[in-house]
């Protein structure tokens, strides 16, 4: 009998077991299988754009001292790639109504040039700060007699 007993405890033991078991691993493979899906459906995040306004906004908060120091840091950005001729003549309109980012672009565009990151007939005519970029442009593309394209 005792021999019986320890057959039918191990055979109930196994069957308790058993379906945690099975439930645990069908658990494991649900909880892959969404995570896998999870990450073939997950839409790749989108920065925000960057608008005139606020390339005019950080022109005129910046530090020039701050982009003189971390230059190596700043990315610069042809604007007629990234910009069509409307924007860019909005943008050089809005700077040269804001006497601090005119002073900070004429800064900035000094010390461009003095790092021969800027040729003479190159002009920076915006900035996003954020994302530690300065936008410059063809002094003959956006000035061709004095008045924009």
């Amino acid at each position: 009998m005792k021999g019986r007993l320890s057959v039918i405890s191990f055979g109930l033991v196994a069957a308790l077991a058993l379906p945690g078991a099975l439930l645990g691993m069908t658990r494991v493979e649900a909880q892959s299988r969404t995570t896998a899906r999870s990450r073939s459906t997950a839409r790749p995040r989108t920065l925000p754009r960057v608008t005139v306004r606020s390339m005019v906004t950080d022109m005129a908060e910046m530090d020039p001292q701050v982009v003189k120091l971390d230059l190596d840091r700043y990315r610069v950005v042809q604007a007629d790639q990234v910009m069509d001729t409307a924007q860019m003549g909005r943008l050089v309109e809005l700077v040269d109504d804001n006497s601090t980012a005119r002073r900070n672009q004429n800064l900035v565009t000094t010390v461009l040039r003095q790092s021969q990151r800027l040729s003479t007939g190159q002009t920076v005519i915006g900035a996003d700060l954020r994302r530690r970029q300065l936008f410059v442009v063809d002094n003959r593309f956006i000035f061709p007699t004095h008045g924009i394209r």
